[in-house]
């Protein structure tokens, strides 16, 4: 069964529960219609109460359909006019009509005034009971529309705080119901409504005073005792930045008693009561983080004060001086420059006015307090150098008063962070007062300030430590006092980039350590007003510890700024912000999954904030898609710098001097990405785009100039790896002629990067099978290396010639001319070895050309040289550090194969498993997961050592070995060897058969290879005869004996190189098996028959 109530207000209307209510406030208003004069306060608050009503009418009908709706609000207004009927029959009973005879028109008259004080009562009960109701309505309302509409939360917060009551409670502010204030929102806390209902208080104060302003009232009545005693003005201790409860009933209290003493008859009493607590009233208002309320307080203060210096002006000059300092700092919290310029500008003015030879000590520390906070406004508006002049004066003022020098000269540079022992004694023993030698220290502090500005840095750590030390020793003597803030701050100061050559980030570390220690504590009374300075200093902390690469530990820091930031910071781009720097660090630690997550809140929480779009959120889609790219989420990078670009173009459309610099780096960051997922066509388009702005840009911005070489090395990086040979082709010759033009201009920024990318273009050339090409560009390199790039006398000189060298010789010894890559090989050894110890770069390609020296030297027959060099190279890398890990490799592989040539079996085993071992390490393994190329060493390495072990006569191990090779044709001859050397005659002929094809392929172009092809052909022809397929042998018997002769005629070195590499292969142990097949042929087919014009000198 339905509650008949509930029925009862389902019918019943919010506008016909509104219709009767105003009919009763009418009927109020109507019962004072004639009343005496002593119930004229009583008609006025019914006048109010009448209109309050309208307001919460008003608000009814903008918000209808959702209060209508709302049951609770109709039981509340019922509620409200069940009030509104008492109060009006107790108001016809109190005060009722006035009859006709005289005698009963007095008694009437005595008990209407008799009853007076009851009757305003009952309205202002009403008044409040009406307000409350507005309020709980409001509330109600919040809880619909906070989930859907931020802004209409923020515009009834408004309405809320215009509310005028009088000095009713809070909770009756609150409103009566506590169900429905338990049902508030979470944004609309206790916290939130209390500064609701202090700012009432305010708006009441600043009312009254309004009124008293329009009064002519003469004050006449003499100084109060407070005033008559020396100048000291001192903070109430019940304004302690601790607990904000506590201080926000503090304040609240200030407000009622300011208030009451502003509902008085104006008088000169009531003036210097509400002046003096005026003060300390905006002080705590400041300390409540309520500017514009302590600004708007302040204002009123400095002119009570004003009036009272016209009656006094030698007793109330220095507390209006006092007003007119607080009010500059409050103008400055709430950003009006201005104002705040002024009203320091005119306490300066009377200050000095003030100033004789018989001035008393506290007015000079006032006038030295008000020049140090000049000294910071004026350097805003009249610059640095003035902004010194006045700080300068300030230190002079205490200077006098305290009657010595400050310390601020240091001799020697080291002595910059000491302050003289006897500078503290001295300033205790003077008996001056805490607040005189806090001010001096401030004074100090801004003078650190000022010289700081004018370019003083040595002497602005001086002031500043001295400022600190003062500080410190205020906070040893008055432990918990406010002064540790100032200490937190100075500490907190002195991360200064400028400061770094005189103080070392290892120093910095305890000073934060300190400073997050005060404004921990701080937060934890306050954290609306100190939350903020905690997180900074904790980012500060986490800041250096990254600067000295002590990166886990800052990871920590940066963690629990997030989690403080979460909790004490409103602000959401500042936690933006962090998050943001969190990523930094973890992608210095390689955390790169972490890092993009904590990039995607960033993001995510700037989009939240900012809503259009924007530089910072651009720029953090742009850092996102590099975290993601070094994640290897390759799809998600592309979107995310696809993302960055869209942003950057959109920006640049409507400030193209600004962003377009920022579009030419999101096409480089997309091709880079595009690069990294295998896309190299894509990437090579982004990449024109970017190299077409860069080269407008780079006449009217050189700032530009180290981006612009990052794309030319991300487009020739994309080109060395595309399959579309004109396009890759054409690129690396762009790229060249790019360098070339900006090193005419910007050599010392580019530095070798031209020569860098024409041996880009050359390898390029000769990745694509252009190996004549090739070869000219490397040789047209070397040729003018001295006159183009001058003599090769840097480490990066080094690094640069033997790539080239290398590279050359590479191109050299596949052309069959080893003997000239060997001697390349030999300058750049030279020219690597002075610059190794000092350069791990150099010291790799060092140790690359002493490997390669190696091979050379084996494959032209100089077996004792090989190896002798293999024992150099060994000494050489283990004992020098390297760049790359493959370099050691490849010098294992090159002394493994020189001791096998040497017939030294067990050696050439041990030294190949060792490069096995580490081909397969963890450290090789993460090195090839970022240098591909470094694949190729373990077949090669398995190679030797399955060699090795063939030619030792061990056959099956050294199968197994070689069919752990992947299939590289490099090593699959060997696994032909190790099958014939089993048994597997078939297999190995079919294995011959492939790498033949692929040889006579690499012919055209590397004609190196014929050592190779000729031993395969050998060995092809005896396995075709010895199968029966005689045809087969045949061909590659004939095949073999005209790539001899030809090579007689046209290549003789060549030649020899071939005879050297069959020779050495027929006596290799591993290659018995072939030689008893090929003796056991009847067929004569295999016979040698060498042309007579080939003379072969015995190996040395």
């Amino acid at each position: 069964m339905a509650d008949p109530l509930s029925v009862t207000l389902a019918v019943i209307t919010l506008a016909t529960a509104l219709k009767d209510i105003i009919e009763l406030g009418q009927k109020i208003k109507e019962s004072f219609a004639q009343v005496s004069k002593n119930l004229q306060n009583g008609k006025r608050l019914a006048f109010e109460m009448l209109d309050t009503l309208y307001k919460l009418q008003k608000f009814c009908d903008e918000h209808y359909a959702v209060l209508n709706a709302s049951t609770e609000m109709k039981i509340a207004l019922q509620k409200l006019a069940e009030n509104m009927k008492s109060v009006y029959m107790d108001c016809c009973k109190l005060i009722p009509p006035l009859p006709e005879k005289r005698i009963a028109r007095f008694k009437i008259t005595f008990n209407m005034w008799k009853n007076g004080d009851k009757v305003e009562g009952l309205i202002t009960e009403l008044k409040n009971h009406i307000n409350g109701c507005h309020t709980q309505f409001m509330a109600t309302l919040l809880v619909v529309v906070q989930q859907s509409n931020a802004d209409g939360v923020n515009i009834l917060r408004r309405e809320i705080s215009e509310i005028r009551v009088s000095d009713q409670q809070l909770s009756a502010f609150a409103g009566a119901s506590s169900t429905t204030m338990s049902k508030r929102p979470s944004s609309i806390t206790e916290g939130v409504i209390s500064d609701m209902y202090l700012r009432v208080q305010i708006n009441a104060i600043n009312e009254s005073l309004t009124q008293l302003s329009t009064m002519s009232i003469q004050y006449v009545a003499e100084p109060q005792e407070q005033y008559v005693l020396p100048f000291q003005p001192l903070l109430d201790t019940s304004f302690l930045p601790r607990d904000r409860n506590a201080l926000h009933r503090d304040v609240v209290n200030r407000t009622l008693e300011v208030q009451a003493l502003l509902q008085n008859h104006p008088s000169t009493l009531s003036i210097q009561d509400g002046a003096w607590e005026m003060v300390n009233l905006t002080l705590g208002l400041y300390d409540l983080n309520m500017y514009e309320e302590a600004a708007e307080m302040g204002l009123w203060a400095v002119n009570l004060f004003r009036t009272l210096v016209a009656v006094h002006p030698d007793i109330y000059t220095p507390y209006l001086i006092h007003a007119l300092r607080h009010l500059s700092r409050f103008y400055q919290e709430v950003h009006d420059l201005d104002g705040a310029y002024t009203a320091i500008e005119e306490c300066v003015e009377i200050s000095r006015g003030q100033q004789t030879h018989l001035t008393p000590v506290q007015l000079r520390i006032q006038f030295g307090g008000i020049l140090t906070t000049y000294g910071a406004f004026v350097s805003v508006k009249e610059g640095p150098a003035r902004s010194l002049e006045v700080a300068e004066e300030a230190v002079k003022v205490f200077e006098d008063i305290f009657q010595f020098p400050v310390p601020l000269s240091p001799d020697r540079p080291e002595n910059v962070l000491e302050v003289d022992p006897d500078f503290l004694r001295k300033l205790w023993s003077e008996e001056m007062s805490e607040k005189a030698i806090c001010d001096y220290a401030r004074a100090i502090r801004q003078l650190g300030f000022s010289l700081f500005d004018v370019g003083r840095v040595k002497d602005s750590i001086a002031a500043r430590i001295t400022a600190f030390t003062i500080f410190h020793d205020v906070c040893l003597r008055y432990p918990d006092s406010s002064m540790e803030l100032e200490l937190a701050d100075i500490l907190f100061n002195m991360r200064e980039e400028a400061f770094r050559p005189f103080i070392p980030r290892e120093r910095l570390l305890p000073w934060l350590d300190e400073c997050i220690k005060i404004y921990r504590k701080y937060a934890q009374w306050n954290a609306e007003k100190h939350g903020r300075s905690l997180c900074d200093a904790l980012w500060e902390k986490a800041y250096v510890l990254g600067q000295l690469e002590r990166d886990a530990e800052a990871l920590e820091v940066w963690k629990e700024t997030i989690d403080l930031a979460k909790q004490l910071v409103a602000d959401q781009i500042y936690l933006a912000d962090v998050l943001y720097q969190v990523s930094w660090s973890l992608r210095t630690l390689q955390r790169h999954d972490e890092a993009a997550m904590m990039r995607t809140e960033s993001v995510k929480t700037y989009q939240t904030v900012l809503k259009t779009t924007s530089e910072t959120e651009a720029d953090g889609y742009y850092d996102l898609a590099i975290d993601l790219r070094l994640a290897g989420r390759f799809e998600e990078a592309i979107q995310a710098a696809e993302n960055a670009l869209t942003q950057y173009r959109t920006l640049a459309f409507a400030n193209p001097d600004q962003f377009t610099k920022k579009v030419a780096r999101g096409l480089t960051t997309l091709a880079n990405t595009l690069l990294s997922a295998g896309q190299c066509d894509t990437a090579l388009n982004e990449g024109y785009e970017a190299l077409a702005l860069y080269e407008k840009l780079i006449h009217m911005d050189p700032g530009v100039v180290p981006q612009y070489i990052f794309s030319l090395r991300i487009n020739a990086s994309a080109a060395l790896v595309s399959d579309n040979e004109a396009k890759s082709i054409e690129r690396t010759k762009d790229v060249a002629r790019h360098f070339r033009a900006l090193s005419v201009q910007y050599q010392s920024e580019v530095g070798l990067g031209a020569a860098d990318a024409e041996l880009n273009h050359a390898c390029n050339l000769e990745r694509l099978g252009r190996i004549e090409e090739s070869s000219r560009c490397i040789q047209d390199l070397l040729g003018k290396w001295k006159d183009t790039y001058g003599p090769v006398d840097t480490a990066e000189a080094a690094v640069l010639y033997i790539d080239c060298s290398i590279t050359y010789a590479c191109i050299l010894d596949n052309q069959g001319h080893s003997d000239r890559a060997l001697e390349l090989m030999a300058k750049s050894i030279d020219i690597g070895k002075p610059f190794s110890a000092a350069s791990p770069s150099v010291a790799s390609r060092t140790a690359g050309s002493m490997y390669r020296q190696v091979h050379l030297l084996r494959e032209l027959g100089r077996y004792p040289e090989a190896l002798h060099a293999s024992k150099e190279t060994m000494s050489f890398v283990r004992h020098t550090p390297l760049e790359q890990l493959t370099d050691f490799v490849g010098s294992l592989h090159a002394a493994s194969l020189a001791l096998l040539y040497s017939t030294r079996h067990d050696e050439a085993i041990e030294t190949a498993k060792e490069a096995v071992k580490v081909c397969r390490s963890v450290p090789m393994e993460e090195y090839s997961r970022k240098y591909k190329d470094a694949l190729l060493y373990l077949p090669r390495c398995l190679y030797s050592l399955s060699a090795g072990l063939a030619d030792s006569g061990n056959k099956a191990e050294a199968l197994t070995y070689a069919r752990q090779a992947p299939t590289y044709m490099d090593v699959l001859h060997n696994l032909s060897v190790c099958l014939l050397a089993n048994g597997d005659v078939a297999a190995a002929a079919d294995i011959l058969a492939e790498v033949k094809t692929f040889l006579e392929k690499q012919l055209k172009s590397r004609t190196g290879i014929y050592t190779d092809l000729a031993v395969v052909l050998h060995s092809a022809g005896v396995l075709y005869c010895a199968l029966g397929r005689h045809e087969e042998g045949m061909a590659a018997a004939y095949e073999l004996s005209i790539l001899q002769a030809r090579l007689a005629t046209v290549f003789p070195s060549l030649a020899r190189q071939v005879k050297l590499v069959m020779d050495h292969n027929m006596k290799r142990g591993s290659t018995q098996a072939l030689l008893q097949i090929k003796h056991k042929l009847e067929c004569r087919h295999q016979d040698e028959h060498w042309p007579d014009n080939i003379h072969l000198q015995a190996p040395t």
